[in-house]
């Protein structure tokens, strides 16, 4: 895949994802999310769809748990912190190679 489409992919998967999370059970927004889900669909292979919605299911699983045992939040490494922001990758160490 070209960096445009998987752009083109990111970009749809985040509106879809973004209307998912606004309005969870708006029987009005249906349609709108029907739309969005195809376009998704449309913009990224199935196999990165599959792997995009696992993930959201196994993260929002993930912070369900972290809000009903806060205390156990505290202990966890950064990629599991209640913050929604992920975490970068590190760069890449001086001298190291580097994929194209």
């Amino acid at each position: 895949m070209l960096v445009e489409e998987r752009n083109k992919c990111y970009t749809a998967r985040d509106a879809y994802f973004a209307c998912l999370d606004a309005t969870p059970s708006a029987s009005a927004a249906k349609r709108v999310l029907r739309s969005l889900r195809g376009e998704y669909e449309a913009a990224c292979p199935s196999s990165w769809v599959k792997h995009f919605d696992k993930k959201r299911e196994e993260d929002n699983k993930l912070n369900k748990l972290l809000q009903a045992n806060p205390q156990i939040a505290d202990s966890l490494p950064p990629r599991f912190s209640k913050s929604s922001t992920p975490v970068p990758p590190a760069p890449p160490t001086k001298g190291a190679a580097t994929a194209a």
